[in-house]
């Protein structure tokens, strides 16, 4: 008859097993649920900061390019100005050639010396 008894005894357990059980279940569930929604946070999330990050990008590349070009037209007017100066310059040197070659091939002694001092 212990049998029984125990069997009694163990049969109380049962329903409290399968409330357990139940409850895990329902856990789980909830669990899941409660996942689901921070991974579709993670998601929205996400989104926003990319799109944060393709802004910042765009307009870090925006200035960047702007720098560029402002770089760009800065040294293309110095160079313009120094091309001119040279160019100036050039024309001063070509044209003072010309002028000695001429006083040394038509030029008087007198012509040459005056020049000399000069």
């Amino acid at each position: 008859m212990q049998i029984a008894s125990n069997v009694v005894l163990l049969s109380d357990y049962v329903p409290e097993a399968q409330n357990k059980i139940e409850q895990l279940e329902k856990q789980n569930v909830e669990f899941l649920k409660i996942l689901r929604q921070v991974e579709s946070e993670v998601n929205k999330k996400q989104i926003k900061v990319r799109a944060v990050f393709e802004k910042i990008m765009q307009e870090d590349t925006i200035s960047l390019f702007s720098t560029l070009t402002y770089c760009e037209q800065a040294r293309s007017e110095r160079s313009k100005i120094e091309k001119e100066n040279l160019d100036g310059h050039l024309t001063k040197l070509n044209s003072y050639i010309v002028f000695c070659n001429d006083i040394a091939a038509n030029g008087s002694d007198v012509d040459i010396c005056r020049i000399f001092n000069e």
